[in-house]
């Protein structure tokens, strides 16, 4: 009986461990955009005028930086598939375009600026640009 009692925990151990692995599995799988991967910060909130936007999670945005007045954030779709890139001009109306999570994103800024997300590391854009996060980049024309 003594043996027995050895087993359980040591079976237990090996139960729990596998568990973790499992699980630890599933937490890898992410978003293709690094740039959704830290911790939120109160600075990461969208605009209001985009925040009841149906097209994104608001919860999952981040800020990434800012263009000559123009703050730029990364967020999930509503969909668990989509992602999404937020423009706000401080002197105009914020816009966003959603697409399928994994694909380039584009917003122009008028016809003298455009902000590129892409996912992974990504193809940085033909020609000049600034690059304002893991993800975003911003082509002046």
């Amino acid at each position: 009986m003594t043996s027995a009692r050895l087993f359980r925990p040591v079976g237990f151990a090996v139960a729990l461990a596998a568990s973790a692995l499992a699980f630890a599995g599933c937490a890898a799988v992410g978003s293709p955009y690094s740039d959704l991967d830290r911790t939120a910060q109160p600075s990461d909130q969208l605009p209001d005028a985009v925040a009841s936007d149906a097209a994104g999670d608001a919860e999952s945005a981040r800020r990434v930086g800012e263009y000559k007045g123009t703050q730029v954030r990364v967020s999930l779709g509503a969909s668990e598939d989509s992602a999404c890139l937020v423009i706000a001009p401080s002197d105009g109306n914020a816009q966003v375009a959603c697409d399928v999570a994994g694909h380039d994103i584009s917003v122009s800024e008028g016809s003298a600026v455009s902000y590129l997300l892409v996912p992974g590391r990504g193809q940085a854009p033909d020609g000049d640009y600034i690059r304002l996060s893991e993800n975003v980049y911003v082509i002046a024309k």
